[in-house]
């Protein structure tokens, strides 16, 4: 009995010792895999390691550009970029940048931001 119990501790130790680079491996594949770029008038967003996406979406439709961070990312320096927007796309969430790297990315959005906004309002004349 006692050495069917150390064999099953065996095996699990061996499962975690195999299962840790794994995990690791894969989150270093969604870290490489993830950019941001603005090109055209459009913010473009590419995430995942395994499974990739990638996301488009207009300037003109972004209402909100915040940096977040939860107790774990602050104790790492690191932060969610958050892109709101108008319409059906919801939020687009970049986790774990450095925190220096989200905020001149939100600063950097919210001037594009404000200077096309600028563009389109007119003042009326009356």
């Amino acid at each position: 009995m006692y050495s069917r119990a150390r064999c099953a501790n065996r095996r699990g130790v061996a499962a975690t010792a195999w299962l840790l680079p794994l995990i690791w491996c894969i989150a270093w594949l969604q870290v490489r895999a993830r950019g941001l770029a603005i090109a055209d008038g459009h913010v473009i967003v590419r995430r995942g390691g395994i499974s990739r996406s990638t996301i488009i979406l207009p300037e003109s439709k972004l209402q909100l550009i915040e940096v977040r961070q939860g107790p774990l990312q602050r104790l790492i320096g690191s932060a969610t970029l958050r892109l709101t927007t108008a319409g059906v796309g919801g939020d687009v969430d970049m986790e774990d940048l450095p925190l220096d790297e989200a905020r001149v990315m939100q600063q950097d959005l919210q001037a594009r931001l404000a200077r096309t906004v600028r563009r389109t309002v007119r003042p009326s004349r009356s």
